[in-house]
């Protein structure tokens, strides 16, 4: 992964040191002579006068390359008074549902002046010769102003009807002009070009925070770079991710024993995660109750806000999939959790909304109201859902797709479904009835193991919460790699190439001292080069902790001798006793003198007994079978390894299958053996395909020269990787997984799940 570092000034003398942003400050009040923003005055001795500075930004591309230097001169509006430097601020806002909707129909069809005087200073190193004590009269709004964005709305809400455009009765910030063909498109373009100074950027690549990739198969969305922000912020950057951003069932209250927390830190990273949700609902519900506790929070409710950031990072690449050449149907579902809140038992209500492809709205709320029922609760759900599936309509009519037809909204609840159609149930919500008698909307049943909105109520475990997650449409960039046609051009190639280094699976690999070097370090730093991630973990040991290896090399004239060297001090990862057994997918476990010891540990044998169990892919190699059996986990399957294991397998039930070289391989069912690391590219290869793993453009040859000695280079960090060109260089072994992944990409070869 190739990483762009770039500083920007804090101040202006800084700034003022490099060229690129002194240009940047001038192009800046180029642009505000030339929009007649200001007029410079003699000072005013009755008016307040306010300060401005400047604000330095480097506006990057989606793949982390500089676009431009940007400087921004901002007023600072904080020091205005109401009633003497502004009287209106507000101004309306686009919701992120109505930005969601159209971005869903696409997929689906293929300066501002202002009412007061406001007098600021002369920008700092920009001060007009012999006119020192003179003061710039605002003609227009400015930056930082509190009437700023009154002032915009005002003037883009005039344009637009001067234009013909029809503001909606639904959304304050939605214009609407209909045309069939496409000159009247053209004709805006160059005209808001010519009024307001704007650019035609061509395809949208990123709006708002949010990065979109446009396709001719998907329109796909998502916050890879600010979520890559917020990770980095809040000092978890490289942490180990987890499955889940919560723990199945778990549930919090105001006041756990644990003591307080920052609640400044604390209110950033909650707010820092409600706006990742403008592109990931799976987080919608962690994010929501997370936000009952800004007030006092504590120790248990911070390391929970983190557990989130830590899913994040392991789900980095993920966004919100619209497929193309869908049928714009209204569809919605609603759930709810009844008297799920600790404090004051009142349920929580969910809904998400489709237009058969990915959702594109959705919400988790706290009821206002305590249900006596769960029927009750699916009742209150069922009702805020009717309210959002109204306002839809609206805004779908808007865009010229009228839901002619009831929007069916799916319950899994049939007493509150009988609820909604009886009207002798006294309940409170009426509306709801009427939308139902005016044939607006239709609750449908459908099975709780097939209810979506689920995910936005509790907290799940990993395989409901995985399953629910993909029926949101929310997605790794990965899942879109076989989407991808020739078509494409160059640069959306690249960013769906940017967005796709991440991991996705994770895998266990079971450690203890003397294990063999080959066999565990070779798959620890292939696999995650393949994009799985590996906690290496040995009993009794904590991450940080070392694992002596050795390098067993047999002896070529005898069949019974062996020497033994020793390897490499491998540095554990993760704390054998903090591993949760529903956070991995996989388990490896390596051969060597380990084995021996793993296999009479009864807490190795119960792990490996779980993932016998559940049937996980789990591979073992040389002597690692030895655990296997001790957890019965060979019996009744073909198994091989090394050849002096084959009475102790077969005295435990296995079907030895005999090696005939020392590199042989075996698969029965989600168990992978092998006998020696002799085998290891076959090895590894059946394991990603235990996995789902697919390696395309495995026929690539690769020509590798030992012993040659190149010219150094500065090793900082000791795993550093670089990219120049076709040429690809690491400083030592630490960096193998970066150093594989870089020369893959290169090499144009790609392991898919």
């Amino acid at each position: 992964m190739v990483q762009h570092v770039h500083v920007e000034p804090e101040n202006f003398e800084d700034a003022n040191l490099d060229e690129s942003w002194r240009n940047a400050m001038k192009a800046e009040l180029e642009m505000i002579e030339k929009n007649n923003t200001w007029t410079l005055v003699d000072r005013p001795f009755d008016k307040p006068i306010i300060g401005v500075k400047w604000v330095y930004k480097t506006k990057l591309n989606l793949d982390g390359s500089v676009q431009k230097n940007k400087a921004r001169l901002v007023a600072k509006g904080y020091s205005q008074k109401p009633g003497i430097d502004y009287n209106e601020t507000f101004a309306p806002v686009a919701r992120l549902d109505t930005i969601r909707t159209l971005i869903a129909l696409a997929a689906q069809r293929n300066g501002i002046f202002l009412k007061e005087e406001v007098y600021v200073e002369q920008p700092q190193g920009f001060v007009q010769k012999n006119e020192e004590i003179k003061v710039y009269k605002l003609n227009k709004a400015l930056y930082g102003l509190k009437q700023a964005p009154r002032a915009w709305y005002d003037e883009i809400d005039s344009y637009f009807n001067k234009a013909g455009f029809k503001k909606s009765p639904s959304e304050a910030t939605l214009y609407i002009k209909t045309d069939e063909g496409s000159e009247m498109l053209e004709e805006f373009k160059n005209d808001m070009m010519k009024h307001y100074e704007m650019t035609d950027l061509g395809l949208l690549y990123h709006f708002l925070g949010m990065g979109v990739v446009q396709t001719n198969n998907f329109i796909f969305l998502h916050q890879k770079k600010y979520a890559m922000k917020v990770i980095e912020r809040f000092g978890l950057k490289g942490c180990k991710s987890v499955a889940t951003p919560l723990v199945a069932n778990e549930r919090l209250c105001k006041e756990d024993g644990s003591e307080m927390a920052d609640e400044s830190e604390y209110r950033q990273i909650v707010g820092s995660l409600l706006y990742l949700t403008a592109t990931r609902p799976d987080i919608m519900f962690a994010s929501s109750l997370l936000a009952r506790f800004m007030h006092n929070p504590t120790r248990k409710h911070m390391g929970t806000a983190k557990r989130v950031l830590r899913y994040v990072q392991g789900t980095l690449e993920y966004g919100v999939e619209y497929k193309k050449g869908k049928a714009a149907t209204l569809i919605g579902y609603c759930d709810s959790d009844w008297a799920g809140s600790e404090d004051d038992r009142r349920s929580t209500s969910g809904y998400v909304f489709t237009l058969g492809s990915g959702m594109f709205s959705w919400a988790s709320i706290k009821q206002n109201t305590v249900a006596l029922s769960t029927a009750e609760a699916e009742y209150v759900s069922a009702a805020e859902a009717t309210s959002q599936a109204k306002w839809l309509r609206f805004i779908l009519e808007d865009f010229g797709e009228e839901q002619v037809e009831g929007t069916p909204i799916l319950c899994d609840n049939t007493s509150a479904i009988a609820m909604a159609k009886n009207p002798a149930h006294k309940q409170k919500f009426h509306f709801i009835r009427e939308a139902i008698q005016a044939k607006e909307i239709e609750l449908i049943y459908c099975k709780s193991e097939d209810q979506i909105a689920d995910i936005l109520t509790k907290a799940l475990s990993k395989d409901r919460f995985v399953h629910l997650r993909n029926l949101l449409g929310v997605k790794s960039v990965k899942g879109l790699e076989g989407s991808r046609e020739r078509s494409l051009s160059l640069s959306q190639k690249h960013i769906l190439n940017t967005l796709s280094y991440n991991y996705e699976f994770y895998q266990l690999l079971l450690c203890g001292d003397y294990m063999e070097d080959y066999e565990a370090m070779v798959p620890f730093q292939a696999l995650q080069a393949f994009g799985v991630s590996v906690d290496a973990v040995s009993p009794s040991k904590k991450a940080g902790d070392i694992c002596a290896t050795a390098i067993t090399i047999k002896v070529e004239s005898t069949d019974q001798a062996y020497t033994e060297s020793r390897g490499h001090n491998f540095t554990l990862n993760a704390t054998f006793d903090e591993i949760e057994f529903d956070e991995y997918d996989s388990l490896l476990i390596p051969g060597g003198r380990s084995p021996q010891h793993l296999a009479m540990n009864a807490s190795v044998v119960e792990l490996v007994r779980k993932f016998s169990d559940s049937r996980k892919p789990i591979a073992a190699i040389c002597h690692g079978q030895l655990v296997l059996a001790a957890a019965g986990a060979v019996k009744g399957r073909k198994c091989t390894a090394f050849p002096t294991l084959k009475p102790g397998l077969v005295a435990a039930g296995a079907h030895w299958v005999e090696p005939d070289t020392l590199s042989v391989c075996v698969v029965d069912d989600n168990i992978v053996t092998g006998v020696t690391y002799y085998g290891n590219p076959e090895f590894i290869r059946l394991f990603l395909k235990a996995l789902g793993g697919n390696i395309s453009g495995s026929e690539r040859r690769v020509l590798i020269i030992c012993g040659v000695r190149g010219t150094f280079a500065e090793a900082n960090p000791i795993d550093r990787c670089v990219t120049d060109g076709n040429l690809v260089t690491a400083a030592a072994w630490n960096g193998q997984p970066e150093l594989i992944s870089q020369l893959m990409t290169l090499l144009d070869i790609r392991v898919s799940f």
